[in-house]
C-alpha cells in the first residue's frame, strides 16, 4: 500500500462529504456505458455531489472531457448537459482508430518520410493524442483543477518500473504496489501542469496490442531534466487495474467514503470456438483479455471487501448486469445482451449501438439504485435519454448485429489519409510494374547500344584492317625500293658478277614496286604525274650496269616520297612502337660506328651501312617522330653523298657525319623522354 495522501490537493476537510466516482476501461463501449450512468446521475440531482473521479482507458475519455466541461454537465438546464454529451458523441463517431491508424499506415507506406521529418509525431500514441487534443481543444492538466470540479485522477500502467501512474492535481504520481519493481523512483511524484490532458488520456487508453506505450521524461514536464531524470512508458491503465478503484481506495484508507459509483464497462469473456489463433495480433489480443479479466475478477473482489470496510453507500453498475424488461426504462433483452457483447475498441460506433449502449448503462444504474440505492425510480412513462438519435422509440429498436464485430475501415472518403492510401498502395503495387517496365525498356535500349556499338566496332575494325593493309602495303613498298636502292650500290660488291647480281635484284625490286605503286589509291597516278622523275629510273634500271649518272638520287628522292605518305601514327603497328626504345638503341650504335674517324674507307663500314639503310626504309619509317626523322634524312644524306664519291672519307666528311649523328642520337633521347 502507498503511504496515506490527502485525499484532495484542493480539500483539506474532512467534513465535506465525499462521493467517488470510478470509471472502468474497455474503449469507447466504456465511455459510452459510463455516459449512460452519468447521465442517470444528472437526472436525480447526484452528478455534481461527485467529488473524486477515477478512471481508466475508455473511461478516461468521458472522465477528461466531464471535468474539462463540468459546469455544462451538471447545468440545470438538460440542454448545456445534451449539448456538452454531443461533443462526446461526435468525437465517438469520428472513427479515431482509423484516423490513427491510416495517417500511420502512410507514414510507413511513404518510406518512413513523415516519421523522419515528424520524428514521433507519426507514432500511433502520438496520432491518438493529437485526436484527444481536438476533442479537449488543447486543455492542460492544469485546466481540470477548476472550482466545484472533482478530483480527477487518469491512471496508466508503467511498463517502465509496473507501478500504477496518476495523472492529476497537476502532477503525475507513481504509486507503489507489490506486484512493481521494488521501490518507488525519486521522485515519485512530478509537477504537471503543463503537460496536456490528450497526452494523460493517451496514456490511460494505449491498449498494448494497437498503440506503443506513451514515452514521458523531462522534456514532457518542462526545461528542467532533474524534475524527472528517467523516461518512462506508459501503457493502459487496465493493465494494473481496469476498474479504476484502486486508487480511489489507496486515498481513503482508513477513511469514510460518503458514497461510491463504480461503473465497470468490462464485459465477459466471450467463446471463441471458430478462431484458431493463427495471427500474432489476434493471440496477443487474446492474451491481453484473458489477462486483464484476471486481474478484473482479483480487483473485484479486494474492491468489494475495501468497499465494506469505507463505510459508504455503493452503486455499481455492470455492463454484465441484465434489467428486466418489465421496467419502463429498461432496453430489451436482447438489446442488453447484444451490449454485453460490444467490442473493445476505439473505432466508430453506429448512431444504434452508441444509444443501446449509453440506454443500457442508463438502465443498469437506474436499476441499481432502485434496488436499494441513494436515489428512487423516476416516473413511468419516462422517456429514455438518446444521444445519437433523439427520436427513438421507448423500447429502442436498435440495429446491433454487427456490435461486437471489429471494423477494418481502411478507407474513409472523408479522410485524406484514405486517398493518401489509395495513392501509396497503387504506387508500390504499380511500383514494381514500372520497374519491370523500365529494365526491360532500359534492356531493349541497352541491346540497341550493344548493336549500334558491335557495328561501329565491327566498322572500326574494318577501317583498321583497312589502314593496317595500307600501312603494311606501303611499308612493303618502302622496303622494295630501299632494297633497289641498297641493291645498286656499287660499293655493296667487288666482282662483275656481282655488280650483275646486284642489278638483277635492283630491277626485280624496282618491278615489284612500280606494281605496288599502280595499286595504291593515294599514289596510283605518280609513275604518271612524274613521268619525268620515273621513266629515267626505268630506262636505267632496264639498261642494266652501270646505271647513268643521277639514277642513284631518282630513286633515293620517289623512296622520301613514299616514305612520308605512310606518317609516323600508323594504325595496327603497335608492337613496333613498344619496340622503338631497342631500335633508337640500334640505330645510335649503326651512325656512331659510320662517323667514327677511325673509319675512313666504305668497306670498313660496310655492315654498318647496310644496316642504316634497312632501319632507314624499314622500321624507323613507321616508328620515327618528326625530329628523328629530319635528323634521320640528314645523316642519310650525308652517308649518301659519301657513298657517291666512292672514295675514302675526308676528315671533313667524317666531322659532318659525327656532329649528324650526335643529333640524331639526341632527338631519339627527346623523343623517348617525351613518350
Amino acid at each position: 500500500m502507498p503511504a496515506t495522501e490527502s485525499s484532495s490537493p484542493t480539500d483539506t476537510s474532512t467534513d465535506r462529504p465525499r462521493t467517488g466516482l470510478t470509471l472502468s476501461g474497455g474503449g469507447f463501449r466504456a465511455t459510452l456505458f459510463h455516459l449512460g450512468v452519468v447521465r442517470f446521475l444528472y437526472e436525480e440531482k447526484l452528478l455534481h455531489k461527485v467529488t473524486h473521479i477515477c478512471s481508466v482507458s475508455g473511461g478516461s475519455i468521458l472522465a477528461a472531457h466531464l471535468v474539462l466541461n463540468w459546469a455544462r454537465y451538471t447545468s440545470p438546464k438538460e440542454q448545456e448537459f445534451n449539448e456538452a454529451a454531443r461533443e462526446l458523441v461526435d468525437f465517438v463517431r469520428r472513427d479515431v482508430r482509423g484516423r490513427v491508424v491510416r495517417p500511420w499506415l502512410v507514414s510507413w507506406l511513404a518510406a518512413g518520410l513523415p516519421r523522419l521529418l515528424g520524428g514521433r509525431a507519426w507514432t500511433r500514441t502520438s496520432l491518438l493524442q493529437r485526436q484527444y487534443d481536438r476533442l479537449y481543444r488543447g486543455a492542460k492538466l492544469r485546466d481540470l483543477t477548476l472550482p466545484d470540479s472533482p478530483d480527477l485522477h487518469l491512471l496508466a500502467t508503467s511498463f517502465t518500473t509496473g507501478h500504477l501512474v496518476a495523472f492529476g492535481g497537476n502532477e503525475m504520481r507513481l504509486l507503489d504496489a507489490p506486484t512493481a519493481a521494488p521501490g518507488l523512483p525519486n521522485p515519485s511524484a512530478v509537477a504537471a501542469h503543463d503537460v496536456p490532458v490528450a497526452l494523460a488520456v493517451a496514456a490511460s487508453s494505449a491498449f498494448p496490442p494497437l498503440f506503443p506505450p506513451v514515452r514521458v521524461d523531462a522534456a514532457t514536464f518542462g526545461p528542467d531534466p532533474d524534475k524527472w531524470p528517467q523516461p518512462h512508458y506508459l501503457t493502459d491503465g487496465g493493465v494494473f487495474d481496469n476498474l479504476g478503484i484502486r486508487r480511489l481506495l489507496w486515498m481513503f484508507e482508513g477513511q469514510r467514503l460518503d458514497a461510491v459509483v463504480v461503473s465497470d464497462a468490462q464485459r465477459s469473456l466471450t467463446r471463441e470456438f471458430t478462431n484458431e489463433y493463427l495471427f500474432a495480433p489476434g493471440r496477443t489480443s487474446r492474451c491481453v483479455d484473458l489477462m486483464m479479466n484476471r486481474v478484473s475478477w482479483f480487483e473485484n473482489l479486494a474492491a468489494a471487501t475495501a468497499l465494506e470496510r469505507c463505510q459508504g453507500r455503493v452503486l455499481a453498475c455492470r455492463l454484465t448486469t441484465r434489467v428486466e424488461e418489465r421496467h419502463p426504462f429498461a432496453p430489451l433483452t436482447a438489446h442488453q445482451d447484444a451490449v454485453g457483447t460490444a467490442r473493445t475498441d476505439l473505432d466508430d460506433f453506429t448512431p444504434d449501438e452508441i444509444d443501446a449502449i449509453v440506454h443500457h448503462g442508463y438502465a443498469v444504474a437506474r436499476a441499481a439504485a432502485g434496488a436499494g440505492g441513494p436515489t428512487a425510480e423516476r416516473p413511468a412513462g419516462h422517456k429514455v435519454w438518446t444521444p445519437a438519435r433523439a427520436d427513438r422509440p421507448a423500447r429502442g429498436g436498435y440495429a446491433l448485429r454487427g456490435i461486437g464485430r471489429r471494423k477494418l475501415g481502411l478507407f474513409r472518403p472523408g479522410h485524406w489519409a484514405s486517398w493518401a492510401l489509395v495513392l501509396l498502395a497503387a504506387f508500390w503495387v504499380l511500383l514494381p510494374v514500372a520497374v519491370i517496365a523500365y529494365q526491360r525498356v532500359k534492356v531493349v535500349e541497352a541491346q540497341k547500344q550493344a548493336a549500334v556499338a558491335e557495328g561501329q566496332v565491327a566498322s572500326i575494325r574494318h577501317e583498321d584492317k583497312l589502314q593496317a593493309d595500307r600501312v603494311a602495303k606501303k611499308f612493303r613498298m618502302v622496303r622494295l625500293l630501299g632494297d633497289a636502292v641498297i641493291s645498286g650500290n656499287p660499293q655493296n660488291t667487288q666482282t662483275p658478277a656481282g655488280h650483275q647480281e646486284s642489278a638483277d635484284r635492283r630491277r626485280r625490286a624496282w618491278e615489284q614496286f612500280a606494281n605496288e605503286l599502280r595499286a595504291d589509291p593515294e599514289l596510283a597516278g605518280y609513275l604518271n604525274n612524274e613521268a619525268s622523275r620515273v621513266r629515267p629510273i626505268e630506262k636505267a634500271l632496264a639498261g642494266g650496269w652501270p646505271y647513268p649518272p643521277g639514277t642513284e638520287r631518282l630513286l633515293l628522292e620517289l623512296a622520301k616520297e613514299v616514305r612520308s605518305s605512310i606518317g609516323s601514327d600508323a594504325v595496327g603497328l603497335d608492337a613496333l612502337k613498344l619496340g622503338r626504345k631497342e631500335l633508337y638503341s640500334e640505330l645510335g650504335e649503326v651512325v656512331e660506328a659510320i662517323a667514327d674517324p677511325k673509319k675512313s674507307q666504305l668497306i670498313a663500314v660496310v655492315n654498318s651501312r647496310r644496316q642504316f639503310w634497312r632501319l632507314y626504309w624499314g622500321q624507323m619509317a613507321l616508328v620515327e617522330g618528326p625530329e628523328v626523322e629530319a635528323k634521320m634524312i640528314a645523316f642519310g644524306d650525308l652517308l649518301t653523298e659519301w657513298e657517291e664519291t666512292s672514295r675514302d672519307a675526308t676528315p671533313e666528311m667524317k666531322a659532318k657525319l659525327k656532329a649528324a649523328a650526335d643529333q640524331l642520337r639526341a632527338a631519339c633521347q627527346a623523343e623517348l623522354g617525351a613518350k
